[in-house]
């Protein structure tokens, strides 16, 4: 039987209900139905996405509001990368390369060369590289000492035909590049130690194709790609091990906020989903947030560990403001009189699956953590999968989806734990 509360309590769950329920990825109003492929904030207000047919667009609000530009070029810009608010960079179709000093207020051509240019990365106003792919789909790095105005070749080559996606330096001398390699099916790392004069090839990887990557730091760093591939090194690419991404959809962007905090966005087959997924352990386990959409996702930025952006196709922007962690939707105002952890449905189920649980008011002496509500995903031999729920939550019914795309069909387990209550249940996944 449920308890009946006043009026004012109602009103006030209801209310925290409800900014739970919108405080994950939240649509802005691009004013554009253009596909864009790169955002960047270079602070909490002001921020640049670039897209297809030469599309530039800029807040100075933190993404209320955004101004389309006049780039200069009507060639789909693929990449976007500000050193600071007045100084940046586009680059795309064709060899196309825009620069602004004047944050998007004039934007001039600065070259048009022989090549399509996937990835720009500026170290200072002076110093930055681009990547792609030339003539014969041949991959090219490209670098400027006097912010854009002359560009030295540095890579002609991966071998066969390529192409690189990203470029990645943390000072002016080490940097990195993904990609595909030898041929359509090979993804490819490389790195220089000396700014790029010489590219050695760190990993060749059949299967996957590389679309991202990252350093927060000289020696860790993450690359993600095709299929929801996830890889990280901790020793500067010398050795890169696998991780479980939870997600088979192809991850076009990764950002990393510290050494523990990440997110990589994406969509799935037939250019159909959004798809954004987080970690708080390093990449060790990834969460999967609800996107809000159901248009591709190909670029994701983060100012802080709680404000980031991601955009895509038909003009999407989407926000968050808490680190986009929610992946779980509070179900009506009632509050439960217990801690309960529901079966699965549909069970067994194919691909994906909700779960529901209840969180009860705490006790007038409750134990420390008790809303601290975790949900965890393992295996039949008992190994942790996903983490789909790890914060604290208000009393209420929640519900939360479980994608199992990229597990094999077999028996898994989801565990609750809140303060020392601990519930389990089975599920069963077939494909």
């Amino acid at each position: 039987m449920k308890k009946i509360l006043p009026f004012c309590v109602l009103v006030f769950i209801h209310l925290a209900t409800f900014t739970f329920a919108v405080a994950q990825w939240n649509l802005q109003e691009s004013g554009t139905t253009k596909h864009l492929y790169s955002i960047q904030f270079v602070n909490i207000n002001t921020g640049f996405a670039a897209g297809s047919n030469g599309t530039i667009l800029k807040s100075v609000n933190s993404g209320i509001n955004w101004t389309g530009q006049n780039s200069s070029t009507q060639n789909d810009l693929y990449s976007v990368y500000f050193v600071n608010e007045n100084t940046g960079w586009a680059a795309g179709f064709s060899g196309t390369v825009v620069k602004t000093t004047n944050g998007g207020a004039v934007w001039l051509t600065q070259a048009t060369l022989t090549a399509l240019i996937w990835s720009v990365h500026f170290y200072n106003a002076n110093t930055g590289w681009i990547a792609g792919a030339g003539l014969e789909t041949v991959s090219i790095i490209l670098k400027t000492t006097n912010g854009g105005n002359n560009w030295e070749n540095q890579l002609t080559s991966t071998g066969g035909t390529s192409r690189l996606s990203s470029i990645y330096f943390t000072d002016q001398n080490t940097g990195w590049a993904v990609g595909t390699g030898n041929n359509s099916l090979n993804g490819i790392i490389l790195k220089t130690t000396n700014s790029g004069a010489i590219w050695v090839n760190q990993l060749t990887s059949s299967g996957h194709n590389y679309f991202s990557i990252y350093f927060i730091n000289q020696n860790t760093g993450w690359v993600v790609g095709a299929d929801g591939v996830t890889l990280k090194t901790t020793n500067g690419g010398s050795n890169w091990f696998s991780q479980t991404s939870i997600t088979g959809y192809s991850l076009y962007s990764v950002k990393f906020d510290d050494v523990n905090t990440g997110w990589a966005a994406g969509f799935g087959s037939g250019y159909g989903g959004g798809v954004i997924i987080k970690t708080t352990n390093s990449g060790t386990n990834w969460s999967y947030p609800v996107s809000n959409t159901s248009n591709s996702l190909r670029s994701i930025n983060f100012i802080n560990s709680n404000t980031g952006w991601t955009a895509g196709f038909n003009g999407t922007i989407l926000k968050t403001v808490n680190g986009g962690t929610i992946s779980i939707s509070p179900i009506g105002d009632l509050i439960p009189e217990k801690y309960y952890l529901y079966q699965n449905y549909p069970n067994p189920f194919n691909y994906s699956t909700k779960i529901l649980f209840d969180i009860k008011p705490p006790d007038i002496n409750p134990h420390q953590d008790a809303d601290k509500v975790v949900l965890k995903v393992f295996d039949s031999y008992g190994r942790e999968i996903a983490t789909l729920v790890k914060e604290s939550l208000k009393p209420g019914k929640y519900a939360v989806t479980f994608d199992g795309m990229k597990l094999s069909t077999g028996v898994y387990f989801y565990q609750i734990k809140i303060g020392n209550i601990i519930q389990t249940r089975r599920m069963v996944l077939i494909k």
